[in-house]
């Protein structure tokens, strides 16, 4: 089991200052004086702001790497052309 501590960070969109246990890759427990257990890494995340991750979702379908043949764009230039 990997396990880290984030002590004393500021939640984006939230109040106040809070502790943030990780374990596996995954949010175990948010809260305020979480003990770090034997083993864990500690990060201290004073004065430091906690974002969600930063993922470029942005995908084009109408590409080959989705593993089907080229698809060209068929629309004209005006709405109603679909």
């Amino acid at each position: 089991m990997n396990e880290t501590l984030i002590r004393a960070t500021r939640r984006w969109g939230h109040a106040g200052v809070v502790d943030v246990r990780v374990r596996d890759s995954l949010i175990a427990e948010i809260g305020t004086g979480l003990a770090a257990t034997p083993g864990a890494d500690v990060i201290d995340a004073t004065g430091c702001l906690m974002l969600p991750g930063l993922v470029d979702a942005h995908a084009h379908l109408d590409k080959t790497l989705w593993g089907t043949p080229w698809h060209p764009h068929q629309a004209g230039p005006l709405l109603w052309d679909k």
